[in-house]
């Protein structure tokens, strides 16, 4: 559907305290984050695309 703009992306990796993965596969559309304090991780895993194909074929 191309609403999304891989730049705006691109541009987290300019930011120096976090890691940004970002993998080109067609249909690839899980969202991670980990969070990680001097004692504790906190780790949200999920997307809130309710899309056709984010529910039917995305991996």
């Amino acid at each position: 559907m191309a609403f999304n703009n891989p730049d705006v992306f691109r541009s987290l990796l300019e930011i120096k305290n976090i890691d940004v993965r970002i993998l080109e596969q067609e249909g690839f559309h899980i969202k991670g984050y980990l969070f990680k304090q001097a004692d504790y991780h906190s780790m949200i895993i999920g997307s809130s695309n309710l899309t056709a194909n984010a529910l039917k074929k995305n991996i």
